[in-house]
């Protein structure tokens, strides 16, 4: 089991173990709830109240993932709690109103430390095992079948969407793959990004390091978050999916 040796969690008088988390309104009617604490884990919902509501279970599941691949027992911690440290609502940018300002959270400006990346490398390896994993099963009109997702009608194009976003998010930071480069297949252009990204965050370890990209703040550990959340995201609602074929 992973050992985030690093967090700022706290114990409280009764033994409650107290994690951090922010929770924003990603999309009209899409709210994710971030836990600063266990890298990673994540809940959503099509309101606030639906995101907080899910954390227990997205916690559990969290400790159940993380046991299952490290190859250890990974009990849930009936004794964590969740506390809202942070709350952001998206924002239309001043200079661009169709352009909207997500969440920067006070937690993003930490540094990433040696334990933060050891815990990252080996989450962002095993969800793109998953992610992986899950198209291979995926029959031609699966995507079709699940309900909000019609913006995705082949697989391709959802993988296209994934890479492409990942790609963005390096961006921010100045570090995106240039498209020219990348292999021709989606495959390869995922494992060409995913490359990049664990390239470079051993060299922003430490690194007191933030910009500001059309008015939307920016930081290492902002798209190490970001990332993790987006493909984990879309794991987690093919599971759902093929649960439901």
């Amino acid at each position: 089991m992973i050992d985030d040796s690093g967090s700022s969690s706290s114990a409280s008088p009764g033994g409650v173990t107290i994690l951090r988390a922010g929770v924003e309104e990603m999309d009209p009617n899409y709210w994710v709830l971030s836990v600063f604490d266990l890298i990673g884990c994540y809940s959503s919902g099509p309101t606030e109240e639906d995101a907080i509501a899910g954390v227990d279970r997205r916690v559990r599941q969290y400790f159940e993932w993380i046991g299952k691949k490290d190859g250890e027992s990974a009990p849930f911690e009936e004794s964590i709690q969740v506390k809202i440290a942070e709350r952001f609502q998206r924002s239309p940018w001043p200079k661009d109103p169709s352009r909207y300002i997500h969440a920067y959270y006070e937690d993003d400006a930490r540094p990433l430390r040696a334990w933060d990346l050891d815990i990252a490398l080996r989450l962002l390896e095993w969800s793109r095992e998953d992610l992986l994993q899950l198209a291979a099963s995926l029959v031609p009109d699966s995507l079709e079948r699940l309900e909000n997702e019609s913006r995705w009608k082949t697989l391709d194009s959802l993988l296209g969407h994934i890479w492409e976003s990942e790609n963005a998010i390096l961006g921010t930071m100045g570090a995106a793959v240039d498209i020219i480069t990348m292999p021709s297949d989606g495959v390869g252009k995922l494992q060409a990004v995913r490359g990049r990204l664990r390239s470079v965050l051993p060299q922003w370890a430490e690194v007191e390091a933030g910009r500001e990209i059309l008015g939307e703040k920016w930081s290492p550990r902002k798209v190490l978050r970001r990332a993790l959340w987006h493909e984990r995201d879309h794991v987690l609602k093919w599971e759902e999916l093929i649960g439901r074929l």
